[in-house]
């Protein structure tokens, strides 16, 4: 979104780029002249070679009318300048402009020394890639997302409702995940009479197994950021808490030497609608079966 600002060091770097494009376009065109030139005169068999020299006399002649090559030097060194400017700017302009758009689409919006919270998603700016990723629960949703503000909110809408507005069905949940944390146990050969229990990394894994099954289910590929929305469903469900699952799914804390580690926990925010809040690691799931 441009402002005055904005628009007057655009402004300025296309002036520079014109009038150095202009000056190197003419240079290069006789150094190319003058290439082909010199090739042509080198494969040439004629026995008396004279239009050959006419021609590199003359190419030679446009090229020595520059005392000096257009100074990339100091184009180089313009373009620092600006992009000193770029940067400046965009420190100051573009969180406003992110929070106007985030102000109407009413979303939460809370700015850290390097990226955005907004709603439910962090939004982590790359200025030299033109664009920002977005992240949920400490993890990559999308990445890619256009410099643009009205983009990024119409992309975090959409992760947004993909990740929270699900309507789940808290049994479904549990038979899936009861049957990814038994795959688990069998390959680890891990039983305790009355429990099972599963790393959380590893559950991830077979949880993405049992999705891929699924045909058009949503438009982001499987992963932590879902699985995290899935398994705080139901560990957080009235049916879990209340018993009336048959039996509790119950997080297991990570230790400080799991925590964030992704291949040994998995960060769950306490709401999930505040992704980027407030939350714990956890490294593992206990199934208790009652007695």
């Amino acid at each position: 979104m441009s402002s005055t600002k904005t628009t007057a060091v655009e402004q300025q770097f296309h002036n520079h780029v014109k009038s150095f494009e202009s000056d190197f376009a003419k240079f290069a065109s006789d150094v190319a002249k003058l290439a082909k030139t010199l090739k042509d005169a080198r494969n040439s068999k004629a026995t008396w070679p004279m239009m050959s020299l006419t021609q590199i006399d003359r190419a030679v002649k446009a090229y020595c009318q520059y005392s000096e090559k257009p100074s990339a030097t100091g184009f180089a060194n313009s373009l620092r300048a600006i992009e000193a400017d770029y940067r400046a700017l965009f420190q100051s302009e573009f969180g406003k402009d992110l929070l106007e758009q985030a102000t109407v689409a009413k979303l939460a919006f809370k700015p850290h020394d390097d990226f955005y919270t907004v709603g439910p998603v962090d939004v982590i700016p790359h200025l030299n890639k033109e664009s920002v990723s977005l992240r949920y629960a400490k993890t990559l949703v999308l990445d890619d997302v256009p410099l643009d503000p009205k983009e990024i909110i119409a992309a975090i809408i959409g992760v947004a409702k993909e990740l929270l507005d699900r309507k789940y069905d808290v049994r479904k949940l549990a038979a899936d995940f009861e049957v990814a944390a038994r795959v688990c146990i069998a390959r680890n050969g891990l039983v305790k009479h009355g429990t099972l229990r599963a790393e959380l990394p590893q559950l991830l894994q077979e949880m993405e197994v049992i999705r891929a099954r699924s045909k058009g289910d949503g438009k982001l590929a499987y992963g932590r950021s879902r699985f995290v929305t899935e398994l705080a469903t139901l560990v957080k469900s009235n049916e879990n808490i209340e018993g009336k699952l048959g039996k509790e799914f119950r997080l297991e804390t990570a230790v400080i030497d799991n925590s964030r580690n992704d291949a040994k926990s998995v960060f769950v925010p306490d709401r999930l609608h505040n992704g980027s809040g407030e939350g714990k690691y956890y490294q593992a799931m206990n199934i208790i079966y009652g007695g």
